[in-house]
Formats: C-alpha cells, sequence, structure tokens
C-alpha cells in the first residue's frame, strides 16, 4: 500500500511540473512599444548625399576653353553688368563644411555621372554641348578652396585664359578628359591620386573665403 501511495504522489507531481512548464513555454511577454524614432526623421543628411544633392543641382556652370578660374560654379556672373551672384545651395552647402569639404571632394573626382554644367568645347562642336561629370565639379571645387596648390614656377600672367591654368601638373583634369572616343583615360585617376596623396602629406588645406551671404 506504501509502494502504491508512493507510485501515485510521484505521478501527480510530475503532472503538475509538466503543466507549469507548458504554461511556461507557451506564454510569452508582450512585446513592449520600442523608444526608438525612425532614424529617416531624425538623421540628418550625408556628406555622401551632398554630392548626390550637387549631381542634381540646376543650371550650375558652363565651362569653356577660354576658361581658367572665371568660370567656376564658386563665382556666377549675371550677363548684365557682370554683377556676381552667389553658388547654388548645392555648392555652399559643400563650402561650408570647410576642411571636411577636402575629403569628400576628392573622394567624388572620378564619380561620372552628369551634371547640369556643361562644357563648350574639346571633341564636341555645336549644340547639344556634353554635360559635365560630379567629378569635375568637385575638382573645381576643390581647386578654389585648397591652399597653395598654385604653380609659383609657371609664369602665370592674371589674364591667363587656358584651361587648367596656374594649377600643378597632375592636379587638374578638363571636363572632357573622362573618356576618348568611349575609352576610360587613367589621368582622371591619376589626378585623384595625385590630391588624396597631397592631402595625407598635410600639403591640403582648407583657404577660403566666403563673400556670400
Amino acid at each position: 500500500m506504501r509502494t502504491l501511495f508512493l507510485a501515485f504522489s510521484l505521478l501527480a507531481l510530475a503532472s503538475c511540473s509538466t503543466t507549469s512548464q507548458m504554461q511556461i513555454q507557451t506564454v510569452s511577454p508582450a512585446p513592449s512599444e520600442s523608444p526608438i524614432v525612425s532614424s529617416a526623421k531624425t538623421s540628418t543628411p550625408s556628406t555622401e548625399n551632398l554630392i548626390d544633392a550637387l549631381v542634381n543641382a540646376p543650371e550650375l556652370v558652363t565651362y569653356g576653353e577660354d576658361g581658367a578660374h572665371d568660370a567656376t560654379v564658386l563665382a556666377l556672373y549675371q550677363q548684365n553688368g557682370g554683377e556676381v551672384i552667389p553658388p547654388r545651395k548645392e555648392v555652399r552647402d559643400i563650402v561650408a563644411l570647410k576642411g571636411k569639404a577636402i575629403p569628400l571632394l576628392i573622394g567624388c573626382l572620378d564619380d561620372t555621372r552628369d551634371t547640369s554644367a556643361i562644357f563648350i568645347g574639346g571633341y564636341v562642336s555645336g549644340k547639344p554641348y556634353p554635360k559635365v561629370p560630379v567629378g569635375h565639379v568637385c575638382l573645381d571645387i576643390l581647386i578654389h578652396i585648397s591652399k597653395n596648390l598654385d604653380d609659383n614656377d609657371k609664369n602665370c600672367p592674371r589674364g591667363e585664359s587656358e584651361l587648367g591654368a596656374c594649377i600643378k601638373d597632375g592636379f587638374y583634369f578638363r571636363p572632357d578628359d573622362y573618356t576618348n572616343l568611349g575609352q576610360e583615360r587613367p589621368i582622371v585617376r591619376i589626378v585623384k591620386a595625385n590630391w588624396l596623396k597631397a592631402y595625407r602629406n598635410g600639403r591640403v588645406k582648407y583657404d577660403y573665403v566666403v563673400t556670400w551671404k
């Protein structure tokens, strides 16, 4: 009898334990509301987005064979009176980064996405004029906001109007230097590598006075 009672007690204990385990396994806590707000609502545009915006900026500039520093996205001129007007917002946003703009611009030198800037010259004559890749627009900004890249060894009169005039050899490429007869040219990669090396060696620094409001 005592043995039968002990067996019955063990059976009842096992049944209770199994029921408890089933309750633990089947009942889960309700998910709590997350306090994290969507990053799309709180994040600011990254520096890469500034280049994307530059690609889509309207009426950036017209580059030409007879232009050196006079054709630039940093100094736009009204046709009547030659009044200087502020650059596009997309350009101003990049310049506002100051020293942080330097590596951003160097990084985009080989970006071949077309912009609203056009180039009158080179191998194409007549309209429609070719669109200028954003990499060259980045080079335009980079040259103008950087210090110590004027080539003082060259005879560079103030009226010099050749493309790339007064820029150190190896630090400039033309708007149409990305391809030649459909083939990629190495000059863009070489220039980018030179800028990157000079920046890492501390030779390229931000040096630009903002005159617009």
